[in-house]
Formats: structure tokens, sequence, C-alpha cells
């Protein structure tokens, strides 16, 4: 199991195929949320990741013409607390069944997929460069960076 911060996009592969890419950045934690491993949180609370921080981590090697903005994917976090998995992310993600079994799939989650919450945050907080999110505003075939 694992809680932290992820973007998330359609990866397409021609006009038939494609698969919801999530990048994120996790730390193994226990059913409580507390970490398993060494981690260094970025969030001011000092107790998760921060989406601009950890972006810039990410991209810090990609050529800055090429950079994309830490809000220009649909984003969300998965949050562990005792008894409870809560999964805060755009509306655009959590309307979409691919893209939330992704993310169950990416952050370990299976054996409590049926208890999670998720919860669709459409604040300011988790919007995104592309916030119409109709249609081919999913879709980016562009390549991970």
């Amino acid at each position: 199991m694992n809680k932290g911060i992820f973007w998330c996009y359609v990866t397409v592969f021609d006009d038939d195929m494609f698969s919801h890419t999530i990048n994120p950045v996790m730390v193994r934690c226990d059913r409580d949320g507390k970490a398993l491993e060494e981690v260094e949180y970025s969030s001011k609370s000092g107790e998760n990741f921060n989406h601009k921080i950890e972006w810039e981590k990410k991209t810090a090697s990609v050529r800055k013409s090429q950079r994309k903005p830490f809000d220009y994917y649909p984003r969300g976090r998965v949050e562990v607390t005792p008894g409870s998995v809560k999964v805060f992310a755009n509306p655009v993600i959590i309307a979409d069944e691919d893209a939330k079994k992704a993310i169950v799939q990416c952050f370990e989650l299976e054996e409590v997929k049926d208890d999670i919450k998720w919860i669709a945050d459409n604040s300011k907080h988790y919007r995104y460069c592309r916030d119409a999110m109709g249609d081919a505003a999913w879709l980016d075939d562009d390549e991970e960076e």
C-alpha cells in the first residue's frame, strides 16, 4: 500500500489503443498511513507531498522549452489514515472508472479498493490547464517526460 500524489493522463498508442498513465510521487505505508521507508515530504505540514515542488523535481532534467507546468495534467492525492483510504482528485479523474483502476493498481490499493472514498475536488487546488476535459482534452499523445 502506498500514499502520495499523482498526475493522471491518457497515453495514446493509436486510434484504438490508449492507457491511463499515473505519474506518482509516493511512499510505501501501512494501513494507518505510517511510512514504511525513509521519506522527505515536501508539503508545508511536512506530512505529505506538494504537487508543485515534486513536479519541479520530476522535470528538472527536461529542457525548459519542453516542460509543462505542474498543473498541466489532472492530479490528485491518495491519503491513508487509520481506518480510511481517500483519493482526492480533479472530478475528471473521479468520473473515469479506468483512471480509478489505474490509481488502485499504481498505489497497490487492491485489498482496500471497495472501501476507498473517492472525493471529486473541483477547487482551485486541483484545477489543471486543460480543465474542460471534454473529449480530446483528456487524450494527450505527448511523449512522457
